[in-house]
């Protein structure tokens, strides 16, 4: 999707947040391929077909800011409560990435 639909959705239109949501989506994206990367395939990208998670995380972390670490706040009878696992939806797409084998350059470091 990148900045500009992914601004669209949050209906922002000017360009004075562009380098914070640029962040937002490059920690996305970093965060899924450390994700999928915990099995034993290597992904130097993101496969194509997951990138539109990467955007579903930078809104979910987006509209987060401010509020890193909260479970849930209230004001004046309005209250909002945030999943822990924000990923956990996404686990059934994820799963199949990180359990497969035999493909590209893996290392695993055990200590003893």
């Amino acid at each position: 999707m990148g900045l500009t639909q992914i601004k669209s959705r949050l209906g922002i239109i000017d360009s004075q947040q562009d380098a914070s949501i640029a962040a937002i989506i490059d920690s996305s994206e970093q965060f899924l391929l450390a994700t999928i990367n915990c099995g034993t395939d290597y992904y130097a990208e993101l496969p194509a077909e997951l990138e539109f998670i990467t955007d579903e995380l930078s809104i979910i972390a987006y509209n987060r800011v401010g509020d890193e670490g909260t479970k849930s706040t209230s004001d004046n009878g309005f209250s909002v409560s945030w999943e822990d696992d924000f990923l956990c939806r996404y686990n059934h797409l994820l799963d199949p990435y990180k359990n497969k084998t035999g493909n590209g350059p893996s290392a695993r470091f055990y200590f003893m």
